[in-house]
């Protein structure tokens, strides 16, 4: 049978310990845990590799869209003067918030939008000196290891995030949001408080 890696299973326990989760818990909790071969191939076509930069700008400059980045934007411009915003997509956001001073995304095209107008951010360095605030709108649930992202957003700072919320997980795979292999992470409202909690918020 197949074994979950050891670097992976170091950096699950890492997280697990950064959550307040005792290793005797880890160790139960994991016990017989083996990789679903069909996840693995589906989280390799997330949208950010699938869907036309196109398709991104459609959706972000729909109806809907246009009056989710204004509510976005006054709820940011509410507490923060300046933001990073992590997974622009098409940068709807960003053109919309005054405060969206930076942007992030792994989307090539949308890195070389960011670039062209000098408002790129290398995430993985951590946060700009100079921001109060980062944006997580709809990605939390896209990365592997989110405890990792919510750690490197300082003490102090605003972390905004959207996520889908469950209302129960035993029937999550009749939630519209159910979307195998691309959202990698599900929550109920009571579960992302304790979540959001244990990462210091």
């Amino acid at each position: 049978p197949f074994v979950l890696p050891i670097g992976f299973r170091n950096q699950l326990r890492a997280d697990a310990r950064l959550a307040g989760i005792r290793d005797a818990t880890f160790d139960r909790a994991l016990a017989g845990v083996e990789p679903i071969p069909r996840v693995i191939e589906l989280d390799r076509r997330q949208p950010e590799f699938t869907l036309t930069f196109r398709e991104y700008m459609d959706r972000e400059w729909s109806a809907m869209g246009v009056r989710i980045n204004r509510d976005r934007a006054a709820l940011v411009e509410k507490y923060c003067r300046a933001v990073l915003d992590v997974g622009v997509g098409a940068g709807a956001f960003m053109k919309t918030c005054v405060a969206a001073k930076w942007g992030s995304d792994i989307n090539p095209i949308a890195v070389r939008m960011l670039k062209q107008c000098d408002r790129w951010w290398d995430w993985d360095s951590g946060m700009p000196p100079d921001a109060d605030g980062v944006c997580f709108w709809d990605v939390l649930e896209h990365v592997p290891r989110p405890t990792e992202w919510m750690h490197r957003v300082p003490k102090g700072c605003y972390a905004f995030v959207t996520i889908p919320i469950m209302s129960d997980l035993k029937t999550i795979r009749k939630s519209p949001h159910w979307k195998s292999g691309e959202h990698l992470h599900y929550f109920t409202l009571r579960g992302f408080r304790w979540y959001a909690a244990a990462c210091g918020f």
